[in-house]
This record gives structure tokens, sequence and C-alpha cells, in this order.
């Protein structure tokens, strides 16, 4: 299989860049070593009928990403006191795929991100693949209540374990560190104490948990027609209603009665991984407010700051606040909270049944030194039950999955 891939009009806006920069390789798996000038690319990829139009699309989409970054500008306010970047980047293009049949198959790129970054190292960031964002509005919201919070005065409280309340993004971290990373089947197959847990069939928490990875997600930042090994995409259950359902895979790593969709590489000259598309654990029947309502005293956490993922994986949320009977009664400092597999198998206690899903950031998912590869994430709200709390001042974070 041969993979004409990054076909990209590649934009990094920091500073509204609009000048073009198109990247082109071609990569052929069966000879590694052989170069092609990017002439010959060129020939054989004016051939393809569906790209002819490329240039006028890249045109039509950038103009309403602008218009985007222009009208977050006009809306968000100035002089808060708060030192507030916004970061921008846009990737256009098509990976091609020719197989060894010399069928050819595509995916078309289209990336589209902003970030909020500031002074404490934390970030908020939206992104998309389709014409618009899915809710700029939104976003700048959230840019807002941050802020807002960031000026509040904040209550003090002590390191200890409480019943915690998460938000969808946060959701979606520890759906892609704790579950996505160990269901990943290279990962799963070198770990023994994966392979005791995590078996097939089995019941492993609570049955209103479903959690898939989904490359067919309609505007999914990690979402593709075909993976690099140029197989068709499908969702895969990882777990279906509390139990073990199914893994990651690539070709490598599949055999007679299951499939393969997750074979993806960051550059064709890197090798394909079995890796995440998007990955998130569906709605369950609560609704936000009676989640919140039975925690007597806990932590209500927004928004995904850094992730240390080990055994033992700290999280450190955007925002704290205090729950106190059933009710949100204010700002606490920024903190972090410690989990395990098992913790988030069997401590969770409530699923919302409002979720939500996230992509885009500058950054994204890394493993084995390829790095950043798209990814989505999301979910429902939850409410997990005793987990060590830390609020000690803490230095800088960026978001890392």
């Amino acid at each position: 299989m041969k993979i004409i891939d990054y076909m990209y009009v590649i934009e990094n806006i920091n500073n509204i860049c609009t000048k073009d920069e198109w990247h082109v390789e071609m990569y052929d798996t069966d000879n590694k070593e052989e170069t092609y000038d990017k002439r010959i690319i060129w020939e054989e990829i004016k051939k393809i009928k569906e790209l002819t139009d490329i240039k006028e699309k890249n045109i039509q989409y950038k103009r309403k990403y602008l218009n985007n970054i222009l009208f977050m500008r006009q809306k968000l306010p100035l002089n808060t006191g708060i030192v507030r970047r916004i970061n921008s980047k846009y990737n256009y293009g098509y990976r091609i795929y020719i197989l060894d049949s010399q069928e050819i198959r595509m995916n078309e790129i289209l990336r589209q991100t902003l970030e909020a970054e500031y002074d404490t190292g934390h970030t908020i960031d939206i992104g998309t693949r389709q014409f618009e964002f899915f809710n700029i509005e939104d976003f700048i919201h959230q840019i807002e209540l941050y802020e807002k919070y960031c000026l509040e005065k904040k209550l003090e409280i002590k390191n200890n374990i409480y019943t915690i309340v998460i938000d969808p993004e946060l959701t979606g971290l520890i759906v892609h560190e704790l579950v996505g990373h160990n269901f990943e089947f290279d990962i799963w197959s070198e770990s023994q104490y994966l392979q005791d847990i995590l078996i097939c069939g089995k019941k492993i928490t609570n049955e209103k948990v479903s959690i898939v990875d989904n490359p067919k997600l309609y505007n999914g930042y990690g979402s593709y027609e075909y993976d690099d090994e140029g197989n068709n995409s499908f969702k895969t259950y990882l777990i279906k209603k509390g139990i073990v359902s199914d893994f990651l895979r690539s070709a490598e790593y599949t055999y007679a009665g299951y499939k393969s969709c997750n074979a993806r590489r960051v550059s064709a000259t890197e090798i394909a991984l079995v890796r995440m598309s998007n990955t998130y654990m569906l709605p369950g029947t609560d609704s936000v407010d009676s989640i919140i309502e039975q925690v007597k005293e806990g932590i209500f956490f927004k928004g995904s700051g850094n992730c240390v993922h080990s055994q033992v994986t700290e999280i450190y949320p955007r925002e704290a606040y205090l729950i106190l009977e059933g009710k949100v009664i204010g700002a606490l400092p920024s903190g972090k909270f410690y989990i395990t597999l098992l913790d988030f198998f069997n401590k969770i206690t409530g699923i919302s049944k409002e979720y939500k899903l996230y992509g885009g950031g500058l950054g994204g998912c890394g493993k084995n030194n390829q790095w950043p590869l798209e990814i989505g994430s999301g979910g429902p709200y939850l409410r997990i039950n005793e987990l060590y709390c830390n609020f000690e001042k803490k230095g800088k974070n960026r978001n890392v999955v």
C-alpha cells in the first residue's frame, strides 16, 4: 500500500498567517527506502478527480474559520486583569491511500482549532472538522466563566478524601487515559495486570457504563473514513453495559473474528500504531442537579488542565467548587485528585443524561514518540465516591493527553 500523506494547507495563525504551505509526502510500504519527486506525486494527484477543487475548497473553509476568530475576538472582554493568549491552527488537505489493488481511498482532513492559554499554564480549547465551530458561543462562555472564577475570592479546604462530581471535559480526559490507552491491544497484551482485569465478557463496572471509540462520529476531531492501513472505520464498544466488549486493534493485533480500524500514524514515515479516535462515555439517566444534590460534602471539578498518567493518575482540573448539603456554595483553590483504573470502575455512583464531546487543542495524544495525534473525547457528568483531593499550590500545567 502506498500512502500519499498530508497533502495539507498548513496554517499556524497566531498572527493570522494567510500563506498557504503545501506539504506532500509519498510512502511505499513495499519499498521504504525509495524517495519520490514531488512533481511526480502532483501528477498522480491530478488524476484523482475529487481533488481538482482542493484550493477552492480551502479558501471557502479558511474564510469561515477566520470569521470565527474575528467573532471571538470581538466578543471576548478585554482588560480583565488576567493574562490571556489566543492560539489558533488550521489544517486542510487529503490523506490518500493507494492500496495494493491500486484502489484509491482517501480521508479529507480539516482541522480547525482555537485555544485560550493563560499564564497559569491552563488552556481551554475547541476544535472541529466542519465549516463552523460546533458552538463558538459556548467556547466564549467557558472562557468568561473561567476568568470570573479566577477573580473570585476562594474558600479554604483541607486535603482529604471526598466525593467528587466532574464535568464532561474531565470525564473525557479520564476515559482517554484510564480506559482508552489500556484498551489499546498492544498495551493490553504487554501487561499481565491488564490481562487479569480486562477480560472480554467480564463485568467490570456499573451496568450503566458504556464506553466507545468511534472514528465515524459526525464532526469528531478524531474522525476518519479509513485508518492508516486502509481499513474502513467502525465504532468499537470497549465497555458495553458494564461488560468488557472489545479492544482497539491494528492489523498486527487482529485475528479470526475480529476486525481492525485503529491503526494510525502522525506522519507517513512513522509506523502505524494502535491509537484512539473519538473515545467517550455514553450518557446515563440522572440529571446533573440530582447528581450534585446527593453529595453532602464534596468537590465539583470542571475542565481539564493537566494529567500525570501512572498506576495512580493525577488529574489537575481548571476549576474547583465546594459542595455542601447538595449545593455548590463557592470557588476553591486550584487542586488535583488521584484516581486509579479500579477506582474509576468501582466508584462511579452517578451518570448524567447531559453530555458533551470535545476535540481540539494545539496538542493531542502522544504514544511511542508519535505526537500530536488528533483525538476526540467527552461524556456525561459523573459522581465518583471517595477520591483523595489535594489543594496545595502547584506550578504551571499544560493539557497533555
